[in-house]
């Protein structure tokens, strides 16, 4: 598919949001919906390279994902292996232990079931577990093997009317989990796919649609909303409506092409900036893991920074050296998958040594083992007079 800067451009933008959210940065506490605009994005553009290809009858469903797979393998196990190395140094036992299994789920692609049953995604917890962003990378391509199925199964004409029916289950059933099952509603494809369908529907939708004056008149509005929601959000749980309407406001964007050159050379920063994205997204949260763990006081906002713009260092690095080599493999090579295959296994076991490792010179769960004084019963955020807190009976001291 040829390339479109604005395309581009919001990639670069959702990446931005995300790294200023997860480094911490004043005034991006809602970043984190950068990945909302990610979803609606893969949605858009896989339904039109597929659907193109099957009413050209060339399609070939092991080529596509031969496509997926040099196009994501390489950088994300790169990713992995050089976050054992920071691991050994910035993370304890017990959370070397847990990275093990995400490195397991990692690189089969279902490392969102292990989060799930690891801790929330807002959890404290979560600010020790190098590979937690992996969460998206595995709904994604779980949603890119059940979508081919689902268009070579159902006949063209049911397309639209199929996948809105499932937009609006999949939203119901993310409504509902939010409220009584709220990692199921972050972490799970059946979820989350209303997003990635919103992608599909702006994709699969007809020419005299998106060429409809009503769509243009829409784009504005439709900037305004992805600029200002995740500065401005809702206080409803997410994801819910401030994901809604980022998510409506980035197909609306995605169906009105920019093609003045005047825009594109003004969005060419953020276009580059998209280039490096999905490598950006790769690096960046180790490092906020690592940096966290470097400081036993608040990080100050100057490392934060200088960590952020180390991000976009190692990114450009992993995004030429690695990312655009493999992507540009031109054909499918059974030599390839089975590197990729042996690239897995090595992790895994690489990992063990390296849990091992970590656990062979100090006892971190001992050292870091909290102080309660007195008794458990003495940590408390509110102060009550309890006997176990005491030294005497009439105590002269607080």
């Amino acid at each position: 598919m040829k390339r479109r800067i604005d395309i581009q451009a919001l990639r670069g933008l959702a990446v931005l949001f995300v790294l200023l959210d997860h480094f911490d940065i004043p005034g991006f506490d809602h970043g984190y919906l950068g990945v909302d605009i990610f979803f609606v994005i893969s949605g858009f553009l896989i339904s039109k390279l597929i659907a193109g290809h099957l009413i050209e009858e060339r399609f070939q469903i092991g080529d596509f994902f031969f496509r997926r797979a040099k196009r994501l393998l390489p950088a994300a196990y790169v990713t992995i292996f050089f976050t054992y190395i920071g691991s050994i140094y910035f993370l304890n036992s017990v959370e070397m232990s847990a990275l093990l299994s995400q490195v397991a789920a990692a690189v089969t692609f279902v490392i969102n079931f292990a989060l799930r049953s690891q801790t929330g995604y807002f959890d404290v917890a979560a600010e020790s577990k190098p590979l937690l962003h992996m969460w998206s990378l595995a709904v994604e391509e779980q949603f890119y093997i059940l979508f081919p199925l689902f268009l070579i199964v159902v006949r063209r004409r049911y397309w639209l009317p199929v996948i809105g029916a499932l937009l609006l289950l999949s939203l119901a059933l993310c409504l509902w989990w939010s409220k009584v099952a709220p990692l199921n509603a972050f972490y799970l494809l059946p979820s989350r796919a209303w997003e990635l369908l919103i992608g599909v529907a702006g994709g699969l939708a007809p020419s005299r649609f998106t060429h409809a004056k009503f769509t243009k008149h829409l784009y504005w509005p439709a900037l305004v909303l992805v600029l200002i929601v995740p500065l401005l959000p809702t206080t409803f749980p997410h994801p819910g409506l401030d994901a809604l309407l980022v998510c409506m406001g980035t197909v609306l964007l995605l169906l009105n092409k920019v093609e003045s050159p005047h825009a594109a050379r003004a969005l060419w920063p953020l276009a580059k900036t998209g280039d490096w994205s999905y490598s950006l997204y790769l690096v960046h949260w180790p490092l906020v893991v690592f940096l966290s763990g470097a400081f036993v006081v608040d990080v100050p906002i100057s490392a934060r920074i200088f960590t952020m713009l180390l991000a976009f260092v190692f990114a450009i690095l992993l995004h030429c050296f690695v990312e655009e080599p493999f992507r540009h493999i031109p054909k499918f090579n059974f030599k390839f998958l089975g590197a990729m295959f042996g690239a897995a296994l090595l992790l895994v076991v690489v990992q063990a040594l390296s849990a091992h490792y970590s656990n062979s010179r100090f006892d971190f769960v001992f050292d870091r083992r909290p102080n309660f004084g007195f008794d458990r019963e003495c940590d408390s955020y509110t102060f009550s007079d309890r006997e176990k807190c005491r030294t005497g009976p009439k105590p002269e001291t607080l």
